[in-house]
C-alpha cells in the first residue's frame, strides 16, 4: 500500500494526485516550456525540481499530447567501470531502434549520433514534434571536457540545422540524387524544444555550452521554496486522500500546522523547502498515526502533543541522537530520519547497508550512483543483495533507475541526505575512535592486573604450609586463578568488556582456603562469554572431594557486566551485553527480563529490594517496580 508523503524521493508521474502546493509554478513553466525551444529550470536542492517535472508537467503534456524523452546522466563515476555511455550516448540510446531507415543507413551507414538516431526516430514514427526533459542536467559536467564537448556539439546539430554540416560533406553527392520524396524526409526539421533542470549552486555552468548554444540561459525559470499558504496546502491536501493508503485518512490541529511551519522554515526567508515538509509529514504518517488509530480516537487528527509518541520503545526518536536526553521537536526529525529508517532493517541488514550508503554512494560530500552488477560485486562476502537494496529504495533512502542500457543504477535518494549522512558517519566514528581508545586502555589495565594475579598466586603457594587437604585446597585455587590469569592476558584484545572479570579474580585469590568456592561464582559469572575458563575450573573441582561447587548458572546470550544481591539474598539481578537486565530467585530460576536498545553495564536494587534500576549504553537508564 502507498503513503501520501513519498517522503525525500521525487514525486512519481503515478503520484500527481498527491503533489499540492505548485499550482503557479506548473502552469508558469508549461507555458515557458510550450513557447520556447530551451527553457532552464533552477532551484536549490530540495526545492523539488525533479517533483515538479514528474508530477507536474509530464501529466500536462501527456494532456496536450505532446510526446516526451525524460533524461537524467548520473554523476561520471570513474569507479564504476561497467557505465561506460557518454552523456551524448545516453541521450541516443533513448531514440534507438532495430530498424534504420534505408535513407539514412545509404547516407551514412552504422552511425550513432543524436541527430542521426533522432531523425530515424522521425521518419519510423511521424512524429514531428517533442521535448527532450533533462533532469539534474549539473551531472553533466562531472563527465570528462571531451564528453562534454561531443554532447554539446551533438545537442546543436539536433536543435539548430535541418542537416548537419558532417553529413553534408560526407554525403553531398548522394544527396542530390535523392528523390524528392526522401529530399522531403531529410530537410523536414523536427520541432525540438529542450528544458535543463539544474540546481542554483550550478547555474553558472550553463555558461560553458554557450560557444555552441548562445542563447541557453534566455529562457528561465525559478523554483523557490514554498510560502506558507503552499506549503498549508502540500501539508493537509496529502492527508485528506482516502483508500489505497496504509493509514486511514487524518487532519491536522490548525496550531500544530503553525508549529509544523515554524519548525521547518527557513530563518533567512522565511519559507519551507518541500523536501523537509515531505520529511517531517511523511514521519507523521509512518509512527504518529498509527499509534493513534491503535488509540481509537475518532477522527484521527494530529497535535503537536501527538510528538510524544515518537518517544514510544517502537519509535524511539532518540535511537539517532548520540548522548542526549533532550525532548524531541519537530527539528529532531530531520536528525533522526537517516537512522530511524535504518532501523526498520534487521540488524545484519543495518551493518551492510550504512556501509554502502555512507562508504559507498556518498563521498566527499557528494552523491555517486552505482550500477547493481558492481554493488553485488563490491560487497560479494559481505551479504549484500538485490532484495536488500531494493528494501532501501522502498523506505525512501535509495532511489533506482535504469539507465539507457537497461542496468539498475542506485544512488542515495536526494542531495539533502548527503549532509545528514555524513555528519551521522563522522560522529559515529568519532565514537567508535573513542570506544578504541577505552578497550586500548582497559587492555593494558587487564594485562596489569592479570601479572599482579599471577604474583598473588605464587605468594600464596609459597606460604602454604597447614595440613595436606588444605594444602589440596590450595593448589587448586592457584590452578584456578593461574588458567584464568593466563586465558585473560591472551584474550585482552579480544574483548574489552571482561574486565570486570579480572577484576574479580585478582580479587578472589585473596580470599582464605576454605572460601575458593567464591572463585567458582566468580568465573561462573563469566561462564558464557568464557566458556574454556570455566570448563577446566569445574574438571578441577570435581576431581576434589574436599570442595564444593554451585551448579546452577545464571545465563545470559553475551558478556554479564555485573551481578548482585538484594540485600535479603533472596533475589539476584544481573545486566548483559544482550541489551538485558536479568531478574532470578535464589536457586537460579529466571524471574523477569527487562530489555533495553543495547548494553546493559549496570543493574542494581534499592534498598528494600522493590525497585529495580538499570542503565544502559542506548543513552536511558529506567527504574522497574513490582
Amino acid at each position: 500500500m502507498n503513503t501520501r508523503y513519498p517522503g525525500i524521493k521525487p514525486f512519481t508521474t503515478e503520484e500527481q494526485d498527491l503533489f499540492f502546493g505548485r499550482d503557479h509554478d506548473r502552469e508558469e513553466l508549461f507555458k515557458l516550456i510550450y513557447t520556447q525551444q530551451i527553457v532552464v529550470l533552477y532551484g536549490r536542492s530540495g526545492f523539488g525540481k525533479s517533483s515538479l517535472i514528474n508530477a507536474g508537467i509530464v501529466p500536462k503534456l501527456q494532456k496536450a499530447q505532446l510526446p516526451f524523452f525524460k533524461i537524467r546522466f548520473g554523476n561520471y563515476n570513474p569507479e564504476d567501470r561497467s557505465r561506460q555511455l557518454t552523456p551524448a550516448e545516453a541521450t541516443g540510446e533513448l531514440f534507438a531502434s532495430s530498424v534504420v531507415d534505408g535513407l539514412l543507413s545509404n547516407l551514412s551507414p552504422n552511425n550513432q549520433s543524436i541527430w542521426y538516431r533522432i531523425k530515424n526516430f522521425q521518419i519510423q514514427t511521424d512524429v514531428n514534434q517533442f521535448v527532450l526533459l533533462f533532469d539534474q542536467f549539473e551531472e553533466l559536467f562531472s563527465y570528462p571536457a571531451n564528453q562534454v564537448i561531443d554532447f554539446k556539439q551533438q545537442l546543436s546539430d539536433v536543435l539548430y540545422r535541418i542537416v548537419p554540416d558532417w553529413l553534408l560533406a560526407a554525403s553531398s553527392q548522394r544527396i542530390k540524387v535523392l528523390d524528392e520524396t526522401d529530399q522531403e524526409l531529410l530537410y523536414r526539421k523536427p520541432e525540438i524544444k529542450v528544458v535543463f533542470s539544474i540546481r542554483t549552486d550550478r547555474l553558472a555552468l550553463l555558461n560553458e555550452l554557450k560557444d555552441f548554444h548562445p542563447a541557453v540561459l534566455r529562457h528561465c525559470y525559478e523554483l523557490d521554496a514554498l510560502d506558507d499558504d503552499e506549503a498549508i496546502d502540500a501539508i493537509r491536501q496529502p492527508a485528506n486522500k482516502e483508500g489505497g493508503y496504509k493509514t486511514p485518512a487524518f487532519e491536522y490541529d490548525p496550531d500544530f500546522i503553525d508549529q509544523i511551519l515554524t519548525g521547518i522554515r527557513n530563518v533567512q526567508d522565511h519559507k519551507i523547502e518541500t523536501t523537509n515538509l515531505q520529511i517531517v509529514c511523511s514521519t507523521f504518517e509512518k509512527f504518529i498515526v498509527p499509534e493513534i488509530q491503535r488509540q481509537n480516537r475518532q477522527p484521527i487528527i494530529l497535535h503537536y502533543n501527538d510528538l510524544l509518541f515518537l518517544n514510544t520503545d517502537s519509535n524511539n526518536i532518540h535511537s539517532a541522537k548520540i548522548n542526549t536526553n533532550e525532548e524531541v521537536g519537530i527539528q529532531d526529525i530531520f536528525r533522526s530520519y537517516y537512522v530511524q529508517t535504518l532501523e526498520l532493517l534487521k540488524p545484519e541488514e543495518q551493518v551492510i547497508a550504512k556501509k554502502i550508503i555512507e562508504e559507498e554512494l556518498v563521498k566527499q560530500g557528494r552523491r555517486l550512483p552505482f550500477a547493481l552488477e558492481y554493488l553485488l560485486s563490491r560487497f560479494v562476502g559481505e551479504g549484500l543483495t538485490e532484495e536488500l537494496l531494493n528494501k532501501l529504495v522502498a523506505t525512501s533512502l535509495l532511489r533506482v533507475e535504469r539507465d539507457s542500457q537497461g542496468r539498475m543504477i542506485y544512488e542515495l535518494a536526494h542531495d539533502t541526505l548527503v549532509k545528514p549522512v555524513t555528519e551521522y558517519r563522522e560522529e559515529r566514528k568519532k565514537v567508535e575512535e573513542e570506544l578504541e581508545r577505552l578497550a586500548e586502555e582497559r587492555k593494558r589495565l587487564a594485562e596489569e592486573q592479570a601479572r599482579t594475579l599471577e604474583y598473588k598466586v605464587n605468594v600464596l603457594t609459597k606460604q602454604a604450609n597447614i595440613r595436606s587437604q588444605t594444602a589440596t585446597v590450595i593448589a587448586v585455587m592457584a590452578l584456578i586463578a593461574s588458567v584464568i590469569a593466563t586465558y585473560f592476558y591472551v584474550t585482552a584484545k579480544e574483548n574489552a568488556q571482561q574486565i570486570k572479570a579480572y577484576y574479580w579474580a585478582a580479587e578472589s585469590a585473596k580470599l582464605p582456603p576454605d572460601q575458593a568456592l567464591q572463585l567458582l561464582k566468580a568465573a561462573a559469572a563469566y561462564n558464557l562469554s568464557l566458556p574454556q575458563v570455566y570448563d577446566r575450573i569445574v574438571n578441577e573441582f570435581n576431581r576434589s572431594d574436599s570442595v564444593w561447587f554451585a551448579k546452577s548458572t545464571l545465563r545470559h546470550k553475551n558478556t554479564v557486566y555485573s551481578a548482585v544481591f538484594s540485600a535479603d539474598a533472596s533475589r539476584i539481578l544481573t545486566a548483559s551485553f544482550d541489551q538485558t537486565a536479568r531478574l532470578w530467585d535464589s536457586q537460579g530460576k529466571l524471574l523477569a527480563t527487562l530489555h533495553h536498545k543495547d548494553a546493559v553495564y549496570r543493574a542494581v536494587f534499592s534498598a528494600d529490594a522493590s525497585r529495580i534500576l538499570t542503565a544502559s549504553l542506548d543513552s536511558t537508564a529506567r527504574l522497574c517496580v513490582g
